[in-house]
């Protein structure tokens, strides 16, 4: 999930590219760019988002942005086993 350190590391990465990055849960749209709106989307481990970008930037912040999230749901995994 989006929790404390992963989400803000994830906001300040949405931060760096120019396109709007939104992140779905559901039927809730939030800016993936505000800490506070990623936040109360309350995304728990096992949580499936969407993550649309739109911009000049738009398809590489998808990429960074979607290799982001899996590479925190692996470390957690990890973390969770030992």
């Amino acid at each position: 999930g989006l929790h404390m350190r992963p989400g803000e590391l994830f906001v300040r990465m949405a931060g760096s590219f120019e396109a709007k990055i939104e992140v779905i849960n559901g039927d809730r749209r939030v800016d993936g760019k505000s800490l506070l709106d990623v936040f109360t989307l309350g995304a728990e481990k096992g949580t499936e988002l969407e993550i649309e970008a739109d911009g000049p930037d738009a398809e590489a912040a998808l990429d960074a942005l979607t290799e982001f999230v899996q590479r925190e749901s692996i470390d957690e995994d990890t973390m969770n086993q030992e």
